[in-house]
């Protein structure tokens, strides 16, 4: 995760966060992870779009897979890099629990998902696909914030789910 810097009478998003780094200072391993987030967000928020378009129209569930299959699996699968980051160093997380939260996200997407086709033509793929794509567009953006400014524009910081008083509830995590 990334911590904050508490200081008294300073509203929590207007805090400095700790990995806080200007563009002309930043690092390469920094440059790389604010392309990852901000590729991250993108793909979840195209997943996010087709989605919601697809239940907006009313297609079948099934016909709505058809749409995100290829970059659902992208994105999702792609999560695995996070495990590295972390056994690299190059984030500041506790390994064990970053393995663990993207291996049941892709145990169920590969285990149950992609290859059961009673998944894909069930509603249940919107109440997991939505709330997905809604967290990992604002956790990565709230990333991809933290490594290049000095604060976290309010509605990303208040979306991320960080402490109590965070308006997404860790149940979509």
């Amino acid at each position: 995760g990334c911590g904050r810097v508490a200081r008294q009478g300073v509203p929590p998003h207007r805090r400095r966060l700790t990995r806080h780094a200007t563009a002309a200072a930043m690092k390469p391993v920094d440059m790389y992870l604010v392309l990852y987030n901000l590729a991250s967000a993108a793909g979840w928020a195209q997943v996010l779009y087709l989605t919601l378009t697809g239940l907006a129209t009313g297609a079948a569930p099934k016909d709505v897979w058809a749409g995100i299959e290829m970059p659902l699996s992208i994105v999702q699968s792609t999560m695995f890099m996070e495990v590295l980051h972390t056994a690299a160093g190059m984030v500041r997380s506790p390994l064990f629990v970053v393995f663990n939260q993207v291996m049941s996200r892709l145990v169920v997407l590969w285990g149950a998902m992609y290859f059961v086709d009673e998944c894909q033509a069930h509603w249940s793929l919107f109440l997991t696909v939505i709330p997905w794509s809604i967290t990992e567009v604002v956790r990565y953006l709230f990333y991809a914030c933290n490594l290049t400014m000095k604060t976290v524009p309010y509605p990303i910081f208040y979306l991320q789910p960080h402490d109590e008083d965070s308006a997404l509830p860790d149940l979509l995590l």
